[in-house]
């Protein structure tokens, strides 16, 4: 879920990026964090967050494709397995990873996604969350 941490973290990490240009995420996350950053009071979906922020385009990487996710199996190689070479300014774990049997496919494919000069954010439940 895109709660208000999500929300605050990925706007804060946004300010960092030299680019805005795309983001993807793993995982088609349920947004649950509307006016947390200014400008964000009415939107209602993960995407809208993403384009409200200053971002152009915006991807979701999922077993299924709610939500207009694309659907890869993230235990994978997506570059070797699905020849996914496309590279984003953002990518963001946000409570996808631990569900991932294959945490080094976890990891390989967010530097994969990663471009040069781009940010990894990982975003994982821990204790009272």
């Amino acid at each position: 879920m895109f709660n208000p941490l999500a929300a605050a973290s990925a706007a804060t990490v946004a300010t960092l990026l030299k680019r805005k240009d795309s983001v993807v995420e793993l995982g088609n996350q349920t947004f649950d964090a509307p006016g947390v950053v200014p400008g964000t009071e009415h939107v209602k979906t993960t995407r809208e967050f993403y384009l409200a922020i200053g971002f152009k385009d915006y991807l979701a990487i999922d077993l299924n494709t709610k939500m207009d996710a694309v659907a890869f199996d993230l235990n994978k190689s997506l570059r070797r397995d699905y020849h996914f070479t496309r590279t984003f300014d953002l990518v963001t774990n946000n409570g996808t990873g631990e569900h991932i049997f294959d945490q080094r496919a976890v990891f390989e494919n967010m530097h994969d996604l990663c471009a040069v000069g781009g940010i990894m954010l990982h975003i994982l439940p821990t204790q009272r969350w």
